[in-house]
């Protein structure tokens, strides 16, 4: 019976502004359980805010969301976040299993500024050595 939108807004307002972390957190697993792609707006927001416990659930609630509306939004915070949470959403990106040849990679690999960023987007991580 409640105006969706009007509750968007709301939970928008709690995920990147509340002051208490731990509202923001439930807000942000909430956000992810209902696995509506209308909610990565809302954890963008989330994602570029500290404390790094809530920006993780805000991460976390775009992959579990999932599908083509992560990738893109993962792809948008790799240019709109801070430097630090720039090289997080690429690490985020390569892990939702995105093709090499994607164009969201290819238009990091050509116009992201940071080259640890372009980096990622060409190759991967690197295969650790053991």
């Amino acid at each position: 019976a409640r105006d969706p939108k009007a509750e968007v807004d709301r939970a928008a307002r709690l995920a990147a502004d509340d002051a208490d972390p731990q509202v923001r957190i439930a807000v942000a697993d909430a956000l992810g359980q209902s696995g509506s792609a209308a909610s990565i707006g809302v954890l963008e927001k989330a994602f570029v805010k500290p404390p790094l416990e809530a920006q993780q659930a805000a991460a976390r609630a775009i992959f579990q969301i999932g599908g083509r509306p992560a990738q893109e939004s993962f792809a948008r915070l790799v240019f709109t976040a801070p430097a630090e949470q720039q090289r997080y959403a690429i690490a985020l990106l390569r892990s939702t299993g995105i093709a090499d040849d994607d164009p969201l990679l290819v238009k990091i690999r050509k116009e992201h500024p940071e080259k640890e960023v372009r980096e990622v987007a060409e190759h991967g991580f690197p295969e650790p050595e053991h």
